[in-house]
Order: C-alpha cells, then sequence, then structure tokens
C-alpha cells in the first residue's frame, strides 16, 4: 500500500541565518552543506527603500562600529584604573574618588576578623573608626560590612596586605571571575555563532555594571556572576546536583536566591535545590567555625534591619539601586511608599510562569535571573551584571529555534548597553531609574519567547526529506 504523505514547504530560514543555497556559505549551499536537498525559493525581499526593522538597526550598530566602541571603552577605563592605583594617595586616587570604591569595607571586616576577632565583626563604630584611618575619610562616615561572615573570612589574607597591593589583588581577581564567567557562556551557548559570540564577549566586557560598578567600584558580585554561569553550565551539561552546589554560592548576598529557590521548588529541580542546600549549609558552618556564633547571630539581625529599612527607604541611596521596589519609590518620591506587594505579585506570577512542565531550563534560568533583579529588594546597579548570562541564554534560544529575529531583540541588547552609563545620574537628579525599565522589557521578551518557541520547527526538522515514502 503507498501512503501519500502532503510535502511540507521548507520555512524560510531566519535573517541571521544563511538562506540555503546561498553561495559561499559551506559546500552546499545550505546550513548542513547537504548537496541532495530539494532548492528551495528564497523569500521575498521587501520593496526596494523599505528596510526592514532588523534592517535599520544593522546599519545604526553595525558590528564594526560595536567592535570599536567598546574597544574604546575598555581602553579608557583599564587606563583610568591604571592611573587611579599608580597615582593613588591616603586612599585617594587622583580622580577624587576612593580607591578601590567601596572595597575598603571587605578590607576593614577582613581585618576586624582577625583582630579583634569576630564578635566586632559588625560593630559599626569600629568600622568607621577604621575606615577613617584608612582612607582619610570624615569622621562618621558609614561604608557598613553587610554580608556574612564567611566572605570576611575569604579576604582575610589580602588584611595581611597593604590596602594598595590588598585592592590591586581583589581587582585582579574580580576580573579573572568575570571572565571565567564569560569562557563557561562562550562554551555553553553554542547556538550563537561563534563572531556573534565573540562580539557578545565584548559587549559584555564593556557593560558598566561590570568595568564601572565592580571593576574600579571594588563590588564582589563577579562572584554571585561566575556562580550563575557555572550552574547554568552544570545543568546544561545533566549535572544537577553540581549546578545546585555553584547556585549555593550566591549565598554570599541571600536575596540574589529569592526567586530562583522557589523557581527550582516549584518546577521540582529537587537535586539543584540538595545542592544549593548542602553549599549554604557549608558556608554556616564555616562562619561559625571562623567568626563564632555571635557573629552570625549579628549578621541576622543586620539582615532583618536591612530589610526593614529598604522597605521604608531609610538610609539607602535608592538611586543607586535598580529592583522595582527602588524604581517605585524614585517615581513617587516617597522612600516609604509599601512597594513589596508589587514586587510579591511579580514574582509569584514568574514563579506560575515557570512552573509549567514543558518550560525549557535556559528560559528558567534566563528569566530567572531577570526576574531576581527587578522583582526583589536591595539589589545594587553592580549586581545586574546577572542580566548578562540572561541575555546570553536568550539569545542562544532565539538562534537554536531559529525564531525569525526583528529588531526588537537588538533594540533590546542596544538599550541593556547604554542606559546603565546614565542611568544613575538620572535616577538621582529627576527620579526615574530607567535601568529597571530595561530589566523589564527584557522579562517580557523572554515571556514573549516561551509561547512563540512552540509556534516554529527546531532546526533539525527543516531539513527532513518529506518525500512519499513506500510503506
Amino acid at each position: 500500500m503507498l501512503e501519500v504523505r502532503p510535502k511540507l514547504a521548507p520555512r524560510p530560514a531566519p535573517a541571521y541565518f544563511p538562506s540555503p543555497g546561498t553561495p559561499g556559505e559551506g559546500q552546499g549551499g545550505g546550513l548542513c552543506g547537504d548537496e541532495d536537498l530539494p532548492k528551495v525559493e528564497p523569500p521575498p525581499q521587501p520593496s526596494p527603500g523599505v528596510p526592514e526593522e532588523g534592517e535599520i538597526v544593522a546599519r545604526i550598530l553595525p558590528r564594526r562600529r560595536i567592535i570599536f566602541t567598546t574597544a574604546c571603552i575598555l581602553a579608557v577605563c583599564v587606563i583610568a584604573l591604571i592611573i587611579s592605583f599608580v597615582f593613588a594617595k591616603d586612599g585617594r586616587t587622583p580622580f577624587g574618588a576612593t580607591l578601590g570604591g567601596d572595597f575598603p569595607c571587605f578590607y576593614v571586616a577582613a581585618g576586624i576578623l582577625s583582630n579583634p576577632g569576630g564578635s566586632r565583626l559588625y560593630d559599626t563604630a569600629l568600622q568607621g573608626w577604621r575606615l577613617h584611618h584608612l582612607i582619610l575619610t570624615e569622621p562618621g562616615t558609614a561604608l557598613p560590612y553587610a554580608y556574612p561572615p564567611v566572605v570576611a573570612a575569604i579576604f582575610r589574607p589580602l588584611a595581611s596586605l597593604s590596602y594598595p597591593a590588598a585592592a590591586a589583588v581583589w581587582t585582579l581577581v574580580s576580573g579573572m571571575l568575570y571572565v571565567a564567567g564569560l569562557a563557561m557562556l562562550f562554551a555553553t551557548c553554542q547556538s550563537i555563532p561563534r563572531r556573534d559570540r565573540w562580539t557578545a564577549v565584548l559587549l559584555s566586557l564593556a557593560f558598566e555594571p561590570f568595568i564601572v560598578e565592580c571593576l574600579h567600584g571594588g563590588q564582589i558580585s563577579t562572584i554571585g556572576f561566575a556562580a550563575a554561569c557555572a550552574a547554568i553550565a552544570l545543568d546544561r551539561r545533566g549535572r544537577p546536583f553540581l549546578c545546585g552546589l555553584a547556585l549555593g554560592l550566591m549565598a554570599y548576598k541571600p536575596t540574589l536566591l529569592a526567586i530562583l529557590l522557589p523557581m527550582f521548588l516549584f518546577s521540582g529541580r529537587w537535586k539543584i535545590l540538595l545542592g544549593t542546600a548542602v553549599t549554604v549549609l557549608v558556608g554556616v558552618v564555616a562562619s561559625v567555625l571562623g567568626a563564632g556564633s555571635d557573629a552570625c547571630l549579628a549578621f541576622l539581625r543586620l539582615m532583618l534591619t536591612y530589610l526593614h529599612a529598604a522597605a521604608h527607604g531609610d538610609g539607602f541611596a535608592i538611586w543607586k539601586f535598580v529592583d522595582l521596589s527602588a524604581f517605585l519609590k524614585l517615581l513617587t518620591h516617597r522612600p516609604d511608599a509599601p512597594a513589596w506587594p508589587i514586587c510579591l505579585a511579580g514574582a509569584v506570577t514568574i514563579w506560575a510562569l515557570l512552573a509549567r512542565r514543558n518550560i525549557p531550563n535556559s528560559s528558567r534560568w534566563a528569566i530567572g535571573l531577570a526576574a531576581t533583579l527587578c522583582f526583589n529588594v536591595y539589589v545594587g546597579v553592580y549586581d545586574s551584571i546577572l542580566i548578562v548570562p540572561s541575555l546570553w541564554l536568550t539569545a542562544d534560544l532565539l538562534y537554536q529555534n531559529e525564531i525569525p529575529q526583528s529588531g526588537e531583540f537588538h533594540w533590546l541588547l542596544a538599550s541593556m548597553f547604554i542606559v546603565p552609563f546614565f542611568s544613575p545620574f538620572l535616577a538621582k537628579t529627576v527620579g526615574l531609574q530607567l535601568f529597571t525599565l530595561i530589566l523589564l522589557w527584557a522579562i517580557w521578551q523572554q515571556v514573549r519567547l516561551i509561547s512563540r518557541r512552540v509556534e516554529h520547527i527546531p532546526r533539525s526538522a527543516h531539513h527532513l526529506n518529506t518525500q512519499p515514502r513506500s510503506l
């Protein structure tokens, strides 16, 4: 008996993939290089003089211009960093800023842990006194240490060095952690063409929250960035327990896990949760052994104080934060505005969406990391480097599923790169944290991707032989 199956017309390749039969893209002219594949008519071209949206973006931001811009930003920032360390005096750079940005709080905490000990680790008066003598700040200047005792123990070896040397070592280590995370993303997101991955590396290196807030600002968010990238890579390799072990390193700032842990709980990723619990338990034990139980209890009390202060806007420069709660407080000019119900509603919506079984893990990671920055509290602009792996995964899914790419994603990437350079100033002067809106836009794009991916045939299905076959 002969069964005749309808012949499916191949779907035209999207703009960022070579069209079948395009000369110079392989021996066979198509994506797979097969010479015996049926010829496919090229997609209809737009009318002359009416460029498509993606073409407009490509004209405004061609690859050479992106490379030149990122190279200039990197060169200027690296030169400024070298000048800061070479010509620093009394903990101050020639530009008038503190050498190492916020790194003195970690250096001082490590020194207190060594002497007089963990019992006074969270003594703000002692921290202020040592900070004043370290970088000659005004008496009463506050740069409090608000991290678990185990973080101070990690920085303890640097406390034996002079402050400029310790700051230089941490700057180098921070850069290495970020580059290591990018290397893991580069190896994981194989669906992105290699040339585009190198462009993404340059954009990631020149990203303001890293190059300014972390490298110049002395923040330790690169630890969480490297941990998130390692967790994503291990999860994609089918090693959920090791993924959880890496994810647990983000507990150095507990709020970074406030969205991700419930997300994995509701989606039944038990091995990831088990690995995270093991890492957190090891951190707790190390904190107790290294600083004592009194220091651990003092840290818990400090966290409650910070949560209360963040909810009421007391003592925080909320223009430096990118979470939705800080955005609403700035927008309404009411630091005590009760914004937490909106953040909770957003988080619950994300958890409900990602609890569905047909959601790919890459989408869970991408949306979960972006939601961590928005539907949360006490998320500094330096923590927003976590959007980098989120965007890498989003681009990887776009290429993997061959979803037709409009200029919208290009505009998102351009906005994500440009806006952080001026959004803190805008937030401080006008009360509008524009970067928060860009992060919400990224979440919207990723949620739309979930609904669109099922409407498109995977790449491998585009070249299936659909001729009638005799049974």
